[in-house]
């Protein structure tokens, strides 16, 4: 607000500059003060009618020797601005109470109405949250009195500014002293809340005014400036509260500006008191205060309170009326529901710190030794934020977090390539950023592409593995082998066999030796097909094996036909041979080399003999070569197991 609007309302109000910034002005401090002996009963108005009621000193009841005084007083246990507390033991119920004055220095009549006005709006209202009213009389002088219940306890303020007061030991009962006062708050507000429904606005609320009784009983004391509603008319500009503490619509010092919003913001100063420890308005003087008070700015909070318990506190000391909470009772259920969450509050907190954590390692590289720590913090930041949710799944605080958590977590697995984890983490946010979403579909798709591209390798080293069915190929090997040698000694050995074939074949004879090779190998290819056939190395090793063997036979065809003979048949067979097996030795493996130079020699052998040798010589060196084929494969499976070892 304009500084010059303030000024001249503060000049208005016509207050002492050096008047106490929390002691509490009333309505009738700037009327006259006058003498208890000049002040009569008809100017006391209304308090004519009140009840004597004797008032005497312990020395005074002893000495007269008549009937003692029906209150006598023990000793002084407070002052304000206008009255006193008297502490007076009650003669017929043998009880002590509290009897409420006026002090000899400001006696006159606004203050003795006020008195009497007090009395009657405390003993209207019957709550357990405020100070019983047992009587209202007036004293051998004529003025007035305010008998109450003598509250053996603490006032608040003393409470909060003693952190050590022994009285904390019972009002905590081993609970946070921030919960301790909030429960007293809580009764505060219930017992405005009555008040208010009874038209009755305190005005002067602050933890001096609030009395701890021996059991935590919790009593909202000192309605002196307390006004009914109905009696908020306009009026002179008088200043009525503690300057401290009060609403920006008080310091107009009109009573029609006030209403239960005032009390409100009033309970608002008391929970700021209890957040830093000072009150709603801070200065030196009365004018700095009220210039505060006037302008009404947001609480400044220290920044360890939670934002719903800052949002609380700011709602109520708000400067316009309509945005504050707009009765006691709301104010006490949102007090209420921040104890509910602050199960919540705490564990989101924890999460928080966790939380800066994480973003302070994302921003570096990590180590190997620092990848378990990360994940370990991703886990316990997770899990703080959902027990935060479980136990308040409003929060904001808990959405947030827990958001902005699973997104640190994502960029992070981006940033390693990880995209089946940045997809877990990203499917638990509830809204993700549209750019993380389209970094993460990127990722996946590069990652399948090279899934496929390895897919691809693996099978190619599968098919290329001479590994893959190693003991069936060389079962294979064998039986031909065995095959072959039988072939050769059934037909070189036993020249009657050959002799019988060529009686019942003829020149078709010669295509029985390798028909039966070919038999066997077609029967072994066939039992082992799903282990011969499975890879491409093998494959190709079974057709080299199968062009050999059938070439070999179309060769005695060819030659059989052409009238060539048995010897010009053999000779090709052989080199046949020599060459798929070159071819083998470049493809799979050194050693078949050493195959194919017995079949080259055998080739030259038998081309160089004459036609009877042929067979023989051809049959013996064919031996060999199958023999040395069993032990070539032999050491070929060693060095793929060697290589496999290194």
């Amino acid at each position: 607000m304009p500084a010059d609007d303030f000024e001249a309302q503060y000049s208005r109000l016509g207050l002492d500059p050096a008047a106490a910034i929390d002691a509490t002005f009333v309505s009738g401090e700037q009327g006259a003060t006058i003498s208890r002996s000049s002040l009569s009963t008809s100017e006391l108005g209304t308090t004519g009618t009140l009840p004597r009621l004797t008032l005497g000193s312990p020395d005074a009841a002893f000495v007269s020797g008549e009937d003692p005084a029906e209150l006598v007083v023990v000793h002084v246990l407070g002052e304000g601005g206008m009255g006193q507390v008297l502490l007076a033991r009650q003669h017929s119920l043998g009880r002590e109470v509290a009897v409420k004055v006026l002090k000899p220095s400001a006696t006159n009549k606004a203050a003795a109405e006020a008195l009497v006005e007090e009395a009657r709006t405390t003993g209207s209202l019957e709550h357990p949250g405020i100070v019983p009213v047992y009587a209202l009389a007036r004293d051998a002088t004529g003025l007035p009195a305010l008998v109450m219940k003598r509250v053996d306890g603490v006032s608040w303020r003393s409470l909060l500014q003693a952190p050590n007061h022994p009285s904390w030991q019972r009002i905590a009962s081993g609970r946070d002293r921030l919960e301790a006062n909030f429960e007293i708050l809580i009764q505060v507000c219930n017992a405005t809340a009555h008040a208010h429904q009874r038209g009755v606005i305190h005005r002067d609320l602050k933890p001096a005014n609030i009395l701890i009784g021996e059991l935590g009983e919790v009593y909202v004391a000192d309605w002196g400036v307390a006004i009914q509603k109905a009696r908020l008319t306009p009026g002179p500009p008088r200043l009525v509260g503690t300057p401290a503490y009060l609403a920006p619509e008080m310091v107009t010092g009109d009573p029609s500006m006030t209403d239960e919003r005032t009390d409100i913001y009033l309970l608002g100063g008391t929970l700021h008191e209890v957040l830093t420890g000072e009150p709603t308005h801070g200065g030196t003087s009365v004018h700095d205060v009220l210039q505060r008070a006037f302008v009404a700015a947001p609480p400044v909070l220290p920044t360890e309170i939670p934002a719903e318990l800052a949002a609380l506190c700011t709602k109520a000391l708000a400067q316009d009326p309509k945005t504050r909470f707009q009765s006691a009772l709301e104010f006490r259920d949102a007090l209420r529901l921040f104890l509910q969450h602050r199960g919540s509050i705490r564990l989101a907190d924890a999460a928080t710190h966790r939380l800066r954590l994480l973003e302070a390692m994302a921003k570096v590289p990590l180590a190997a030794d620092q990848e378990r720590s990360w994940y370990s913090l991703i886990s316990e930041c997770r899990f703080g934020f959902a027990q935060a949710l479980e136990a308040d799944p409003q929060s904001p605080v808990a959405q947030r977090g827990l958001e902005r958590c699973l997104e640190v977590a994502t960029a992070r697995e981006l940033e390693r390539g990880s995209s089946h984890a940045a997809r877990a983490f990203l499917v638990e946010m509830k809204s993700p950023p549209a750019a993380l979403a389209d970094a993460v579909k990127l990722l996946e798709a590069k990652d399948l592409e090279r899934t496929a591209r390895e897919a691809l390798h693996l099978k190619e080293r599968h098919e290329l593995n001479p590994m893959v069915s190693v003991r069936e190929r060389n079962k294979m090997v064998l039986v031909l082998a065995v095959a072959v040698g039988a072939v050769v000694v059934l037909f070189s050995a036993f020249p009657s066999v050959r002799e019988a074939v060529n009686a019942q074949l003829g020149r078709w004879a010669r295509l029985v030796p390798m028909g039966i090779v070919a038999a066997v190998y077609l029967i072994c290819l066939f039992v082992g097909r799903r282990s011969l056939l499975t890879t491409r190395i093998n494959r190709q090793l079974m057709a080299m094996i199968g062009v050999g063997i059938f070439s070999m036979e179309l060769g005695r065809i060819q030659f059989m036909l052409l009238g060539l003979t048995m010897r010009v048949s053999l000779m090709h067979d052989a080199w046949m041979m020599a060459s798929v097996l070159v071819v083998c030795a470049f493809i799979l493996h050194w050693g078949f080399a050493v195959t194919g130079a017995v079949f080259l020699v055998a080739g030259l052998a038998v081309g160089a003999s004459p036609d009877e040798h042929a067979i023989p010589i051809f049959s013996g060196l064919s031996m060999v070569a199958f023999v040395s084929t069993v032990v070539m494969f032999r050491v070929w499976q060693r060095d793929l197991e060697r290589a496999q070892r290194v």
